[in-house]
């Protein structure tokens, strides 16, 4: 059976643990917690169902999160360069644009003088 499929396993029962006298303070609490959470999750879902959906959706999210975390900086940096290698170019046709009109301008002046001074008879 594949790792990605809904895969269910029914859980036993939590039993408080009968040694939990002998153990140090630090590891009683932990292990009482431990069994809190244990008997808080089989009172959500005995047949094991929470536990499934939880590792499903963390391996989808592992699977997903981590490329995207690899991928997205990297598509971010190149859609920042070629913003700026677009404002560079739209600055370039401006100002190619601003000097054929400024050519085009002093055409215009020349032939406007030419007919000033020499005028068409």
């Amino acid at each position: 059976m594949s790792r990605w499929q809904w895969n269910p396993v029914p859980l036993r029962q939590p039993h408080p643990p009968s040694f939990l006298s002998d153990l140090s303070w630090p590891q009683r609490i932990a292990e009482v917690l431990r069994y809190g959470l244990l008997a808080f999750e089989y009172s959500l879902s005995p047949g094991g169902g929470l536990r499934a959906w939880l590792k499903l959706n963390m391996a989808v999210a592992v699977f997903l999160g981590i490329p995207a975390l690899l991928v997205v900086p990297v598509i971010t940096v190149l859609f920042t360069a070629v913003s700026s290698w677009t404002a560079l170019l739209l600055q370039i046709v401006l100002n190619l644009l601003y000097a054929a009109l400024a050519f085009m301008a002093l055409v215009f002046v020349l032939l406007f003088v030419t007919r000033l001074l020499f005028g068409r008879r």
